[in-house]
């Protein structure tokens, strides 16, 4: 049982695998069969059974005509290496020093931003206990700029954050990237962006 908010993409998601795998009998087979094996060489370990289905899954996500955008915490070895990728160009554009990304730490949160089964982004949040996130990155892909989908990423992660209990974002705020924060509602403080949520 898989249980959603109302109007959560992933709800059209699992609707459209559930669809494919009715009606496509060699990829139900092939599913079958797969999640038969998983099963048998990993049986007291969910991680590593959801993480041998991950490519299957991908690939019918991309036949079955699901198109939607999700927000998920890294978990496959796709999605990190997606975190790694895009961390990479954002270093490289903003000609920062990477400072270790704190994988591990409880109070840093990443996120990579799916459109239909094609991860485009990756964001990255330092939570306080003060109710205050401080937005480290947000990275689109190059391709997927200037389309609305980077301002989708961050009202997606908006929403994530209130719902988490924070309060007040903040941002370093790039000057070419002014009109962004401006019109996604951020106040700039010199080289700093904030918004009360």
């Amino acid at each position: 049982v898989h249980v959603y908010e109302k109007e959560d993409p992933e709800i059209d998601r699992y609707l459209k695998f559930r669809d494919w795998m009715c009606s496509n009998k060699e990829d139900f087979q092939a599913y079958s069969a797969l999640k038969l094996e998983l099963a048998s060489k990993f049986p007291q370990d969910i991680f590593q059974y959801c993480l041998g289905k991950d490519a299957f899954v991908a690939g019918i996500d991309a036949k079955d005509g699901y198109h939607g955008w999700r927000m998920v915490q890294p978990l496959t070895h796709r999605e990190w290496e997606a975190v790694r990728c895009f961390r990479r160009g954002y270093f490289d554009e903003t000609n920062k020093d990477p400072t270790p990304p704190m994988f591990e730490h409880p109070g840093h949160m990443h996120f990579v931003y799916y459109l239909n089964s094609e991860i485009i982004g990756y964001a990255q949040f330092h939570l306080f206990s003060s109710r205050k996130a401080v937005l480290k990155v947000l990275y689109i892909d190059k391709c997927s700029r200037h389309q609305g989908k980077g301002s989708h990423f961050l009202t997606l992660s908006e929403k994530w954050m209130k719902q988490n209990g924070v309060k007040f974002v903040q941002a370093e705020g790039l000057p070419k990237d002014k009109g962004f924060w401006k019109k996604s509602g951020f106040a700039s403080d010199g080289n700093l962006v904030s918004k009360t949520l």
